[in-house]
């Protein structure tokens, strides 16, 4: 009798080490939009571990609740997933937009942008674009918007194109408006809505493959910006950042 009370005891643990066991199984590390979301979010809220996954990508030292917003979005190019990581703080200086595909290889990173930003992505001819939308002040009172265009292609990211498209102020309103896009250039046209002008100009932006960039020369709109900018003599105390791209 105490034989068969010990067996059953020995097969009721048994069968309760088993479920525990099966209950405690981790699942396999899955990297997609949600995870890379999640990591980053561990990483600002301090976990060591996390931050030590995205080393060299960011400096994670400010609180979670000075980001405005922290987006991930993806592309399939070639069967290959690439993720697009955009942090829009609310000091300028800790913004960021990265390329890295599945294995959180960083194609690219840009830590330049202003102001309020957006992330879309663009298909033109053979190019396949994320497009960033920066709207921000300057000198307190000049209200700008400037657009960039990142190349997406398989294992490599490039900025390839960055424009002013709107100026603000309280005498000037005008508008840069992308009216083409092919492999080989970009077309652009510009129009005065305050005062107001019925002339426009056109601007062409040539593709250069040696600087893998398309530029003007020309360069009509970013011209007009600066001279406006130039004109005031009165400074914002907002944080400005400069060009900051990196390409890896």
């Amino acid at each position: 009798m105490t034989i068969k009370i010990s067996s059953s005891i020995l097969l009721l643990f048994i069968l309760v080490f088993t479920a525990c066991k099966k209950e405690i199984k981790e699942e396999p590390f899955v990297f997609n939009g949600t995870s890379f979301l999640e990591q980053v979010t561990e990483a600002i809220n301090g976990n060591e571990a996390s931050k030590k996954i995205f080393q060299g990508l960011h400096n994670f030292n400010v609180p979670l609740n000075s980001y405005n917003k922290i987006l991930v979005d993806s592309i399939l190019i070639n069967n290959i997933r690439y993720f697009a990581l955009l942090m829009e703080n609310q000091n300028p200086i800790h913004n960021l937009f990265a390329i890295v595909d599945d294995e959180l290889n960083v194609l690219l990173k840009d830590e330049s942008l202003n102001g309020y930003l957006n992330l879309d992505f663009k298909k033109s001819g053979s190019r396949i674009f994320a497009v960033i939308t920066e709207d921000f002040i300057s000198k307190a009172s000049i209200k700008l918007r400037r657009i960039s265009y990142y190349s997406l292609e398989q294992h490599n990211s490039e900025l390839t194109f960055r424009q002013f498209t709107n100026i603000n102020t309280d005498e000037k309103e005008a508008e840069q408006i992308i009216t083409g896009i092919s492999d080989t250039a970009i077309v652009t046209n510009i129009f005065f809505t305050r005062p107001k002008d019925e002339r426009s100009l056109k601007d062409v932006f040539n593709y250069n493959a040696g600087l893998q960039r398309y530029l003007s020369n020309k360069n009509l709109f970013d011209s007009l910006i600066i001279r406006e900018i130039r004109a005031i003599k009165t400074f914002s105390n907002k944080n400005l950042i400069t060009d900051t791209t990196k390409k890896y």
